[in-house]
């Protein structure tokens, strides 16, 4: 039983479980889980499995639950 959304983080699907109240709070979380911390949140795109973009603000509904995220670095982030 999944309880939230499921983040694809380099490949690897994170569940961060818990209560949260945007999906960029559970996005977060994922990154969190998943030890991808050396970059800030704002250098990640979130975007759904059909490549739409995801506004990280909008709260979590139960719509969400088990639906897919994926949570990749934007272009042009790294060090120059």
């Amino acid at each position: 039983m999944i309880l939230g959304p499921v983040f694809i983080v380099n490949g690897e699907d994170t569940v961060p479980g818990g209560n949260y109240t945007t999906l960029g709070d559970a996005a977060k979380a994922a990154l969190k889980l998943s030890r991808n911390t050396a970059r800030p949140f704002e250098e990640w795109d979130l975007h759904r499995v059909t490549g739409e973009p995801e506004d990280s603000s909008r709260p979590l509904t139960s719509e969400d639950d088990a639906e897919r995220f994926f949570l990749t670095l934007k272009i042009g982030t790294g060090s120059s």
